[in-house]
């Protein structure tokens, strides 16, 4: 705990850092909520990591594969995810609603260090889950040469 003057105290992260990150994530939020008249939201979601791929699973529950984008950044790191609602809302017919259905734009954001192989990767749409394996780049293992004597 810091007891000292607080005008001397050093924070751990710098302070231009934090504000270069902090107008990223608003330009970027900014940028998201203006596409497309979209809107922007965080989807439940799972990632698992295995020694081959990762793999994230999305809770998106009433859309089809037609009606999904996903577009791997790989310049920027991350995995974008849009969906658009293209059905009728009838909401005499809705009891008790437990999630809306409406267009919705996200990207989940990947490990700088982990390289993926983006002539592998592969969805699946089925039960309102959208699974997204991530291959990794295989790498390949370095032979033995012999080296000629000139």
């Amino acid at each position: 705990m810091f007891t000292g003057n607080w005008k001397n105290y050093k924070h751990p992260v710098p302070t231009e850092k934090f504000d270069e990150t902090w107008s990223y994530l608003n330009d970027l939020l900014n940028e998201t909520l203006s596409l497309n008249n979209l809107k922007w939201q965080t989807i439940p979601y799972n990632k698992f990591h295995y020694n081959d791929a990762d793999l994230f699973e999305l809770q998106i529950p009433g859309f089809s594969k037609e009606q999904i984008e996903i577009e791997y950044d790989k310049e920027n790191y991350k995995l974008n995810i849009s969906a658009k609602y293209e059905g009728e809302k009838s909401e005499s017919a809705v009891v008790i609603r437990g999630f809306e259905q409406k267009s919705f734009s996200c990207y989940l954001g990947l490990a700088k260090e982990t390289q993926y192989d983006a002539t592998r990767i592969d969805s699946v749409l089925s039960n309102g889950i959208l699974s997204i394996t991530m291959p990794f780049v295989v790498q390949k293992k370095s032979e033995n040469v012999k080296i000629h004597i000139s």
